[in-house]
């Protein structure tokens, strides 16, 4: 059984400790507020988180920073669940969402196929934008097309 919810500073801590994660950087806990939400997943009874979204909503936007499942989590639609189950807290919550914004590594084409599952498209490129190993990055933007 799987249990979305926001993060807290237990969760945070976990995930930037857990070397499974592949994390650019660090969340800093002190940066979760109204508006930067950490959101996960967790294994229930076992409590072990095995995934996160972490996201900015500003105004009618949304960013998504990074989203992530460990490795031996993949592949059993854990991904969709949270992204389904975060679109859930933006409607519940009346989040006046109209874009959402994430970029995805060129080669992901897993992450890029799940991304156009929801309907996000390709909008734009940037070249050379991650490294180890150097490589371009997608932009994709999902459009809302709710009236509030």
């Amino acid at each position: 059984m799987l249990k979305f919810c926001l993060s807290n500073y237990k969760d945070i801590a976990l995930i930037n400790n857990n070397p499974d994660f592949q994390l650019k950087y660090k969340i800093s806990a002190k940066d979760i507020n109204k508006l930067k939400f950490v959101f996960v997943i967790k294994k229930i009874p076992e409590n072990i988180i095995i995934g996160f979204i972490e996201t900015n909503i500003f105004a009618d936007e949304c960013e998504i920073f990074h989203i992530e499942i460990l490795k031996k989590f993949r592949g059993q639609k854990f991904s969709i669940f949270l992204i389904q189950n975060f679109f859930c807290f933006l409607d519940k919550n009346f989040f006046k969402i109209k874009k959402i914004f994430l970029e995805v590594r060129e080669s992901n084409i897993i992450a890029i196929n799940l991304y156009k599952k929801f309907d996000f498209e390709v909008i734009d490129y940037r070249k050379n934008y991650y490294s180890k190993p150097l490589e371009n990055a997608i932009i994709m933007r999902l459009d809302i097309n709710k009236d509030y």
